[in-house]
């Protein structure tokens, strides 16, 4: 099936460029200073933000490649379906959406018109950064789309896979647990400011402990979950045939058959 992996691997490629974004964006406020009087994240600030959307790159490419691979990829058929597009195309955007998180490791919350609307729409305009709402909006993603290929189920008759279901929880409670330690940083700190920078520590170990989980899930394959979670099992490997025995799966002896006729 070389479409979809040609089709897999673009999405590779998309966080490829979200990483050398990312990377570029960190080494460029380690390198250069800003003039006086700019607003700066601080670097431990910037390197925890990174550290956030190296786990969250990690776990998505490995994740999908991992889905496409054993859902579609393995089973070769002769066809890519309307699951298989409408899967693809969901997780393109997604990694799309990386490239602005990949931007957003070193802007302040004042330096995006988006942050500045969303944080007076709906914090009270409190310091809520671009970072973190863009973050909230990738695992909030996740879950709008299962909720439609819900539908789209409904419509081919199909049931869930485990997987997906998986996933759902795992950024669902990802999401909540994150809007509450930094919601709840930024509104009972006497900071504001202050507050949500340093809220963003916490999300980092929720990220990786949720990414660690993931990978237990998926890409470790001979791991229980993994065996649990897994469209189709890997294949196992055919049992060696005794070729001095001369049995065969019927479990005659083919040498005495031959020698009595």
């Amino acid at each position: 099936m070389d479409r979809a992996k040609s089709y897999s691997w673009l999405l590779t490629v998309i966080m490829g460029v979200a990483l050398t974004t990312a990377i570029r964006e960190l080494s460029t406020l380690i390198a250069t200073p800003l003039p006086q009087g700019v607003s700066n994240p601080s670097l431990t600030s910037a390197l925890t933000r990174f550290g956030i959307f190296l786990l969250l790159s990690i776990r998505w490419t490995l994740g999908i490649l991992w889905y496409f691979d054993r859902v579609y990829i393995s089973k070769n058929p002769p066809t890519l379906g309307v699951n298989y597009f409408f899967d693809f195309f969901k997780a393109l955007i997604n990694f799309l959406v990386f490239v602005p998180l990949a931007i957003a490791v070193t802007a302040s919350s004042s330096t995006s018109p988006l942050a500045t609307w969303m944080n007076t729409a709906l914090v009270g305009g409190k310091p809520v950064s671009t970072f973190v709402w863009i973050l909230l909006l990738i695992l909030f993603y996740d879950l709008i789309f299962f909720l439609l290929k819900c539908g789209l189920w409904l419509v081919l008759k199909e049931v869930p896979l485990r997987i997906h279901i998986f996933w759902a929880i795992l950024n669902f409670l990802t999401l909540i647990f994150c809007m509450l330690v930094y919601l709840l940083s930024v509104f009972r700190g006497s900071d504001p400011q202050a507050a949500a920078v340093s809220a963003e520590i916490p999300i980092f170990y929720i990220i990786l402990f949720a990414t660690l989980i993931d990978l237990v899930g998926t890409v470790i394959e001979d791991s229980p979950l993994s065996k649990f979670l897994s469209p189709q099992p890997p294949a196992a490997d055919p049992d060696p045939v005794d070729l001095g025995s001369g049995v065969t799966d019927g479990g005659h002896d083919q040498s005495t058959t031959a020698a009595g006729s």
